[in-house]
């Protein structure tokens, strides 16, 4: 087995409590499980009551992994190719720059970075995907030499000291340009050699995020369900759902969204019915349910003969955890002595129970001899 443990519990016992959730859940709480193992950009291709197959990344390598869905036994695991991150709109135009372009002018595009550069005195239109594959390029034209371009006036800003750089106008014979120094915003206009030529302040720039804000800064952003696959520069990776799907979400240095990949369906949130029902089969039992605080679920319950206070998500996910003691069933006289202690005497106890359609109740005493029993009347 190369899966370690999970709360606990090896793949194999998760996947074993999980097999009577409904499909979504199940699928959750598979991804979550496999998470916890260090797979990321999970993406479940297959799943029936026998078997899953899922491809997802581990340590910078893409795998199918087919699992046995009774036991979690592995299959196979067969590399598919490599994984790689996001790149940024600096990180393509660098690449650029190594194929031998210059005077480089490229934004973010669907699915990657596109615009226009030159190269040997001609003028190109441009493509780099999101990983850094460049498309061929078409020539259009050739280059003016006259004129700086958006990507030199940018490298010139940056060594000037401003940051987060936004083309307003592109249009020679200046540009306008929106761009961050320290935490002030100004709109620059600048002429066709690089020269600020005007300078006016605009707002307040936002600072780096601690990287301990990411989840804040995406719930204000309208995710929920948020887990942080990635939190190191040069850019932070995030999984979320935002309305009924579940995104991989990359976040620049200022918590700005840069670029969002729809994973799966997000799972609808569960009542109270549902939520007893998905404890039980993940292994509770004797389930107090306490009622809720907002959307979350609160109860005691009893898991692997240990008792727990506990919250969950109205997804059902853990939010809080607390052991409360043993599960185990005193026997009758450790009841008993319990009472003795609190200054109660002769002790006795009632069962009810039906025998032969007749209901029962019977006292006995710690020992669980029966003192008196009385029919009560037919069992329902």
């Amino acid at each position: 087995m190369i899966f370690k443990t999970f709360r606990g519990l090896t793949l194999c016992s998760f996947l074993v409590l999980l097999v009577g959730l409904p499909g979504t859940a199940y699928s959750q709480n598979l991804i979550e499980a496999l998470r916890q193992q260090g797979y990321s950009q999970i993406k479940i291709t297959k799943q029936s009551f026998s078997k899953i197959n899922f491809e997802a990344c581990q340590d910078g390598v893409r795998y199918l992994v087919k699992l046995k869905a009774i036991g979690g036994r592995v299959r196979s695991k067969e590399k598919i190719g490599e994984c790689r991150r996001a790149i940024s709109e600096q990180q393509a135009a660098k690449i650029l720059r190594q194929e031998g372009f210059k005077r480089i002018d490229i934004r973010a595009a669907n699915r990657g970075f596109s615009g226009k550069a030159c190269r040997r005195g001609e003028r190109y239109e441009v493509f780099v995907n999101r990983f850094g594959d460049m498309r061929q390029p078409r020539a259009i034209g050739p280059c003016r030499r006259q004129a700086l371009s958006p990507e030199q006036v940018r490298k010139k800003l940056r060594d000037e000291g401003f940051n987060r750089i936004k083309f307003i106008d592109r249009e020679l014979p200046r540009y306008v340009v929106e761009a961050c120094r320290r935490d002030r915003r100004v709109e620059l206009v600048i002429s066709r050699r690089g020269e600020i030529r005007d300078q006016n302040r605009i707002g307040r720039c936002q600072r780096p995020i601690d990287p301990s804000n990411i989840a804040k800064v995406l719930r204000d952003k309208g995710y929920n369900r948020i887990q942080v696959v990635d939190n190191k520069l040069p850019r932070y990776i995030a999984e979320a759902c935002k309305g009924n799907d579940r995104m991989e979400v990359t976040l620049n240095r200022f918590g700005g969204v840069v670029d969002e990949v729809r994973l799966e369906s997000c799972r609808r949130a569960l009542n109270a019915k549902q939520f007893i029902k998905v404890l039980r089969d993940r292994g509770y039992s004797r389930i107090r349910y306490r009622g809720q605080d907002g959307s979350d679920f609160l109860v005691r319950a009893c898991f692997k003969k240990k008792r727990y206070r506990a919250r969950f998500s109205e997804y059902g996910e853990v939010i809080m955890r607390r052991e409360a003691g043993s599960c185990v069933t005193p026997s009758l006289d450790r009841l008993a002595e319990r009472f003795r202690r609190r200054g109660m005497e002769r002790v006795s106890f009632y069962v009810e129970g039906c025998r032969k359609g007749v209901r029962y109740r019977t006292r006995v005493d710690a020992f669980g001899d029966p003192i008196d029993r009385e029919r009560l009347g037919k069992c329902n």
